[in-house]
Parts: C-alpha cells; structure tokens; sequence
C-alpha cells in the first residue's frame, strides 16, 4: 500500500485515489477493502484488475460512515496471502451542511417562491432531505428531496408554505447519513398572503362611520379577499364582504361603513378567499364608538367682519369619508341659513371649512354642524360670537 498510508482525512463522498505497488503483472484482479475498525473487520470496496505490471490505482469516492480508525488492504483475489494494508489508522470524515438562508431574521411571505441555499463538502450527486420547523426546531415537516448538482453548493426554490409562523427554521440533512445536518442559526417569520395594514393601531373610529380596511398581499392584481369583523377581540367574527378584488399586485382597499357595534374590542381580518387560513387579523383592537362632532371654531366670544375669510373648525371621530353640513343662526336659536349641505370631512379627527363671511351683522351668531348620514350626530358654538 502506498495510499493511503500515513495519518490522513479522508472525507466521505471525495474521491480519493487508493495506490498500491505489485509484482502480479498486467491483468490480475485484486480485491480493494476498507476497515473502520482498525484491521479487525473488512468491507470489499472493489475488485480492481491490473493495468500496470508494477503499480495500480483506483479512484475511490470515499464512503461513510465516519470513523478515525479506518484502513485499506489490497490482496490478490488468486492468493489472498498475497496482500498488504495501510500502515497506520486515517480519517474517513463525515462531509459538511451549512445552510446559507435563510439564516438570518428574514420574513418570508406564504406563497412566494424563496430560494433555500446551502454550501457542503458532499460532491455532485448526493441527496439531501430539507425540512421546516415552524416552532424553533421542536418539530419538523418534509419540504423535499433535493440532489446536488454542485459540488459545494445548493439552491432549492421553495413556494413557501403556511401556517404563518415567527419560529420557522429550515433544516438540510445528508440522506446517507442524517447526522451530517445543519438548520438555520436563527428563527424566520414566514407571513400570511395578506397582511391587514389598516386598522392595525389603538384607533378611534366613530361607529357607523365609512372607513377604509388596506391590505398588503401577493395574491396579484385582483387576488380576491375576504373581510371580517369581529366585536369581541376575535372571538366571534361577521362577514362585512367576500370576493373583494385587490387593487394593485401587493395592496388592496374597501371602504364600507363600519358596524354600528360599540366595541373596545374591534378586530378586522383579512383572507386570501382561495385559502383562509393564510390570511391575517389587526395587530391590536381598536374602538368603535359613539360618533361625536365637537365644534371648536367659533367657540368663544369672538368677532368675525363681515367679508373677511374664517375657519370653522371641529373635532369628530367619522374619518374622510363622512360629510358635514354647517349651519349659521344669527339669532343664536333658529339655524335657517346653510353655509355648507355636504362639506367632506377634511381629517381623520379634525376638519376646517373656509367660510366668507356674510351679514347682516349680529351679536349673537352660532354655528352648527350636522353629520349628514345621521342628523342625530350634531354640535354648536358653546356661545354667541358677533358678526361684524
């Protein structure tokens, strides 16, 4: 044996040249084995035939399982005496995993197509078995069996797939031999396909009022939606509209009213109508309550002149898809003159109308103003301000 014949590391799936020297001649079969053990157990490796009259050399692609103590015998299948082994114990290591992502941090969207990458020592040929884990490496699930085509490298596209998660890992295991893995240094969040983006805050709305709902996805342009209501903090939930087309290839919008519902509690949830269960809910409740106007311009005893440019100005909790109708009584009683039927709310929670004002000129002004979709909802001046 000329090799291997000293103290080696050999990895398994490399290929390694095993070398001998004889004096059989051209066209004699020898059998080529490997111990693990030291010597003292054998597995035929191959029966090689001479092509040289003084040496021989066969390509091996090193087998597992590891071990330190592994040697190489060489004898001739006619005269098995005839026959030497490795002088000392080498190395057969087991090869290398290392997933390159996700490996960090990342947030991975439910149905988008991700490439899983990882580098290894394993050759070009050989399986690999990747798997998720969606609680941090507790538990795992089969994505699929990949062959590498590279020698150090490889890349899976993966369409990623649901429960959504924030402990999601990806795990890359030698199927030869499964303790030759590695999985994710960190944890990664895989998302639902819709995101709801709006409510997703403490927000105030005025019950009845029409808002907005937004979301983000990866549905496509038109990827259809199902929106719901809960009052309850999720526990109950009422359909407020399915089928509902996104506007753009990542985001969507409906406005509706919302329920008429008092809640502290208020969630909005936004599905995927091809696959509920991929879909998502606000981060926190919000409130719907008691819709309330408060004028707060003119509120005082002030003096406006007749053809100078005012704002009256209120608070509310009806958002911009509500208008407001803004009325003036000179008496201070009977409002009979309508500055504004319909003026749309300009702010979320406060608004301004520029008003020219007109005579005759009076002492005791007041202003009202009127949520138009429910009269009941109204407020004026605390005081009579004077027209000038």
């Amino acid at each position: 044996m000329t090799a291997p014949n000293t103290a080696v590391n050999w990895k398994a799936t490399s290929t390694q040249s095993i070398k001998f020297n004889h004096s059989l001649g051209v066209g004699q079969q020898v059998n080529i084995d490997v111990s693990r053990d030291g010597g003292s157990t054998w597995s035929l490796i191959t029966v090689f035939t001479t092509t040289s009259a003084t040496t021989g050399s066969y390509p091996w692609v090193v087998t597992g399982p590891a071990t330190t103590r592994a040697r190489i015998r060489v004898s001739s299948v006619a005269n098995p005496l005839v026959a030497d082994m490795s002088d000392v114990d080498f190395t057969i290591s087991n090869p290398t995993i290392t997933v390159t992502s996700p490996n960090t941090g990342v947030s991975w969207r439910a149905g988008d197509t991700k490439n899983i990458t990882f580098s290894h020592t394993m050759g070009v040929g050989q399986t690999v078995n990747i798997d998720v884990s969606r609680d941090g490496g507790a538990t795992w699930s089969f994505i699929s069996t990949f062959t590498t085509t590279s020698g150090t490298s490889g890349s899976y596209a993966w369409v990623v797939s649901g429960p959504v998660t924030k402990q999601a890992r990806i795990r890359v295991s030698w199927t030869v031999d499964l303790v030759v893995t590695d999985m994710s240094d960190v944890q990664f969040t895989i998302l639902p396909r819709t995101t709801v983006t709006a409510p997703n805050t403490a927000v105030n709305w005025g019950a009845g009022s029409i808002r907005q709902i937004t979301w983000s996805h990866n549905l496509g342009v038109g990827g259809l939606v199902d929106i719901a209501f809960s009052p309850d903090n999720g526990i109950t939930w009422v359909p407020l509209a399915q089928g509902v087309a996104s506007g753009t290839a990542t985001t969507g919008s409906y406005t509706t009213p919302m329920p008429t519902t008092l809640t502290t509690q208020a969630l909005i949830r936004v599905v995927p109508s091809i696959d509920p269960t991929l879909g998502d809910v606000s981060d926190v409740p919000f409130t719907l309550a008691a819709p309330t106007i408060a004028v707060t311009a003119p509120n005082t005893n002030t003096s406006w002149k007749i053809g100078s440019f005012q704002n009256i100005k209120w608070n509310h909790n009806l958002g911009t898809g509500e208008s407001v109708r803004i009325e003036l009584a000179r008496d201070g009683v009977n409002y009979t003159e309508t500055l504004a039927a319909s003026a749309v709310n300009t702010g979320n929670t406060s608004s301004t109308f520029t008003w020219v004002v007109t005579g005759p000129a009076t002492t005791t002004a007041r202003i009202r103003v009127t949520w138009v979709a429910n009269g009941a909802v109204a407020d004026t001046s605390d005081v009579n301000f004077t027209i000038r």
